[in-house]
């Protein structure tokens, strides 16, 4: 999470392949049973879809190649009985997603 706040540039300038790879462990994280690692998770996709909304370029980046992803797990997570705890965060995300698209900041190919 202190990565994605405070690293955002270096974390951006990373290989497309070892940055979705960083990405899926991100999304791994908001998956997993255990609440502590299913937080993290949910902390850190969170704290990227903030960063996203200063940062429109990065965002448009990240968005069209991870936007249906993201969408698509936390969606999955948020129906999934064993994530309950974690309902609140995985809206909040859902949410900033949402956003991004609905104002125009950024755009998304399916």
């Amino acid at each position: 999470m202190n990565v994605i706040k405070h690293c955002t540039q270096g974390l951006f300038g990373l290989d497309q392949q070892v940055f979705q790879k960083v990405m899926l462990i991100v999304i791994f994280g908001m998956q997993h049973e255990k609440p502590e690692l299913m937080d993290l998770g949910l902390q850190s996709m969170h704290a990227m879809t903030v960063v996203l909304k200063d940062q429109p370029t990065l965002a448009t980046s990240f968005y069209q190649h991870m936007f249906t992803q993201v969408l698509r797990e936390t969606l999955a997570v948020m129906s999934d009985y064993r994530h309950v705890s974690g309902f609140k965060m995985q809206a909040m995300i859902v949410q900033e997603l949402l956003q991004a698209v609905d104002t125009g900041s950024t755009t998304v190919n399916s």
